[in-house]
């Protein structure tokens, strides 16, 4: 589940990342400063579309995924942990 969750976020970030790019590709601005061409590209997505929101909103989602499955790990790790210690024959 935590793989899942991060594989998933690395592609939203892909995603995000496509898009700003092709709206920088579409720009005919001849801004040199790739802060502010980067900027303006945001900028005409927001108000192109809601797809950053979309992406935002996704993000957030497999963020609390991450998160939920992180939690049912470290209880699983410290019971196996306690069994270990328990069956261990050289304690």
């Amino acid at each position: 589940m935590m793989a899942t969750a991060r594989w998933r976020q690395i592609r939203m970030t892909s995603l995000e990342a496509a898009t700003v790019g092709k709206s920088c590709d579409r720009q005919k601005n001849e801004t040199t400063d790739a802060a502010e061409f980067t900027g303006d590209a945001y900028k005409a997505e927001i108000h192109s579309s809601r797809i950053l929101d979309l992406y935002g909103r996704g993000e957030a989602r497999l963020q609390r995924q991450w998160d939920s499955a992180f939690d049912r790990l470290l209880p699983l790790q410290k019971l196996r942990s306690a069994n270990d210690a328990e069956h261990d024959p050289s304690c």
